[in-house]
């Protein structure tokens, strides 16, 4: 359930605190796995520009021969949240990697996305992180198994 009410104005996600989300834009099955880039929109850390700053940049990587993902991570939270959003993402493009067709997993963030982009690719392995992976996996959740450190980043205008 949603800690707040959110709303979508103008490609931008607006209001509280929203459940995180991975979207993913794959392209038609191959006989070759192809990587994959979880896009990290900006906003500020207040709002999250989904269109512009997501599904366009998702259109554009498909054009290109990439898979892709948009994650909507949650605003208006502080550290640690969206690290652990970002995290979460990359994990469970790894979970589903075989049934996807993907072989690496790349994130590109946009301001407030390149600043977490940025941190996800430094932070992967914070302490926090590894000791909520630890619990989750007791709890018999398979994609806190997978590695959560990106292969690749591009961080674009980061804050």
């Amino acid at each position: 359930p949603a800690d707040a009410l959110v709303s979508r104005i103008g490609g931008a996600v607006l209001g509280g605190p929203s459940p995180p989300a991975l979207t993913p834009w794959l392209l038609q099955p191959s006989s070759q796995p192809r990587p994959l880039v979880v896009v990290m929109p900006g906003g500020g850390y207040v709002r999250l520009s989904t269109v512009d700053e997501g599904e366009t940049v998702c259109e554009w990587l498909n054009s290109i021969g990439y898979h892709a993902a948009v994650l909507v991570y949650r605003v208006l939270r502080l550290h640690p949240a969206p690290l652990l959003d970002a995290r979460r993402a990359i994990q469970l493009v790894r979970q589903h990697a075989h049934e996807w067709g993907v072989s690496d997993v790349g994130v590109i963030g946009f301001s407030a996305g390149g600043h977490l982009a940025g941190h996800v690719a430094l932070s992967w392995d914070a302490a926090l992180a590894r000791r909520l992976d630890s619990q989750m996996r007791e709890e018999g959740d398979r994609p806190a198994s997978k590695l959560a450190r990106p292969d690749a980043a591009l961080l674009a205008y980061p804050v």
